[in-house]
């Protein structure tokens, strides 16, 4: 199948022939992903984002610990304990 890349704005942007969203069920508004390989654009439907209290919401109380950086004063911020390798 082939298309044609036009201008919209100041951006470039290729229409999705119908046939082509109803294939992998895009609808209009839908997020999608864009990864490059090589010279290939992949566009793929994005997966659902959580928060991390949706992600959080069915753990179990027993599988929960106390935040081991809770009072350290650091917010945001990676620390590394003496000795400790990173990147």
């Amino acid at each position: 199948m082939r298309t044609r890349v036009d201008r919209w704005g100041n951006s470039l942007g290729v229409r999705l022939p119908k046939s082509v969203a109803e294939r992998i069920g895009l609808r209009e508004g839908d997020p999608v992903e864009m990864e490059i390989d090589g010279n290939a654009v992949i566009v793929r439907r994005a997966g659902p984002r959580y928060t991390l209290d949706q992600l959080l919401e069915n753990l179990a109380p027993e599988t929960r610990h106390e935040d081991y950086f809770a009072d350290s004063g650091f917010v945001g911020r990676e620390r590394f304990l003496e000795g400790e390798e990173h990147a």
